[in-house]
């Protein structure tokens, strides 16, 4: 657990220029693949730290008593913990589609023009000679629109999943 919190710790520009030696010595640079390996590296000690926390909030005696009930560890996983852990989940999927989708650095290293993000893109419409603020704020408005739906529609999952392992009383 230790050694997963210290890796999101750490600045992301100082792995950044290893991240893209790596990527130029791979050819895999200006690449979506490249991205996505970036970002699911990035967000797995994140979302895994929140899970841990997650599946330890499932009764012991709920899995002990599904085993003795004949599902097997699978069975168990899949019938118990994770509709049990369903709001955690969504919760953390939530957060880390937030971190991948607000991602400025690594977008701006890793690609050019192959595999260019909205957030770069809009960036590149604000240059030295010319200033499309009309277009810039309506490529703003429009980048938040899918975070914004995607939020609303999941908003009972996100309360559930931070609430799930607090106190009462």
């Amino acid at each position: 657990m230790q050694f997963m919190l210290l890796t999101r710790m750490m600045p992301p520009m100082a792995i950044l220029v290893p991240l893209f030696l790596i990527g130029r010595r791979l050819d895999m640079l200006d690449s979506l693949l490249s991205l996505t390996l970036v970002y699911t590296a990035i967000n797995i000690p994140f979302t895994l730290f929140l899970l841990i926390g997650f599946f330890q909030q499932v009764p012991q005696q709920i899995e002990e008593a599904a085993l003795i009930d004949g599902l097997s560890r699978w069975g168990t996983l899949l019938r118990i913990a994770i509709p049990l852990t369903a709001p955690g989940i969504v919760a953390v999927l939530i957060l880390g589609l937030w971190v991948t989708w607000t991602d400025f650095q690594f977008a701006l290293i890793l690609t050019s023009e192959g595999a260019k993000t909205m957030p770069i893109g809009i960036a590149n419409l604000v240059s030295e000679y010319t200033q499309l603020w009309g277009i810039v704020g309506s490529s703003g408005f429009a980048y938040t629109i899918p975070m914004l739906l995607f939020s609303i529609f999941s908003q009972k999952y996100i309360v559930k999943g931070l609430t799930l392992g607090a106190v009462s009383g």
